[in-house]
């Protein structure tokens, strides 16, 4: 006798607040992880996110360019500079305190020097910090709309906390965060993913339910090593906002927001 035909199961409507990888995911992810971190296993096809854990330089707030200036300035008073293509491709990201060793491995900056450098760089960024940011509503609606769908809120920075905690208020979002997490709340800044675990921990939230979202190659490379369920790279503050979530762009945005 034929056999009956298998019955095709009933397809599921998503869960709330649920993500699902784009067709071409699996394979691009692999490529990505096998290239710059092979011990991290690829994600689920499905996973249920509860929060969105945030980088704030290039991700909220347009400050790399004052963290830039800033540096520079405080390098000038003993004759020395960092030219803007190096900083993008090589210190962007990085605490001060990680530029300056790298600058002294690389070129041989005085050691001697770095506490005052150190200094007058947290001291130039918190005086430009109302000059150069603005409130910005995009961030706002999109941290709001967040927020109503049940999603908890952390930003994680290579900045000092008070630093970062004055960038959000000015770019009128520090009211809209559950956690903040800075530099010197952590042993290790990143590349090492020891901030975005603690957040996981703080928020009481597995790292595989959260979203991270970065720019830089150092918080990149955080992010991953931290092992979210996803990770979404933005390539600047523009592109943050209210519609960032749906855009799929497998080399850059490694999701899919399900219909």
């Amino acid at each position: 006798m034929p056999r009956p035909k298998a019955q095709s199961p009933k397809a599921q409507s998503p869960k709330p607040n649920t993500f699902s990888l784009s067709p071409h995911f699996s394979a691009r992810k692999a490529n990505y992880l096998e290239e710059r971190c092979p011990a991290i296993l690829p994600a689920p096809e499905e996973i249920l996110i509860k929060a969105v854990l945030f980088d704030a330089d290039g991700v909220l707030v347009d400050a790399c360019e004052l963290h830039y200036v800033a540096l520079n300035r405080a390098l000038a008073t003993l004759g020395w500079s960092i030219s803007r293509s190096d900083h993008e491709s090589t210190y962007n990201g990085l605490p001060t305190s990680n530029k300056l060793q790298l600058l002294t491995r690389e070129h041989g900056f005085p050691e001697d020097w770095h506490g005052a450098v150190h200094s007058l760089k947290q001291q130039y960024t918190w005086e430009a910090i109302d000059d150069c940011i603005s409130p910005d509503p995009d961030k706002r609606e999109l941290i709001l709309a967040l927020r109503r769908g049940g999603y908890r809120i952390a930003v994680c920075s290579n900045s000092l906390h008070r630093t970062l905690a004055r960038m959000l208020s000015a770019v009128g979002i520090m009211d809209c965060i559950d956690l903040i997490i800075g530099n010197d709340d952590v042993r290790l800044p990143k590349p090492s993913p020891e901030m975005y675990l603690l957040a996981g921990e703080k928020l009481g939230i597995p790292m595989e339910e959260t979203v991270i979202v970065e720019d830089s190659p150092v918080g990149i490379r955080a992010a991953w090593a931290a092992e979210p369920g996803l990770v979404i790279k933005v390539d600047g503050p523009h592109e943050v906002d209210i519609s960032f979530l749906s855009k799929i762009d497998v080399d850059r945005v490694l999701i899919k927001e399900a219909a």
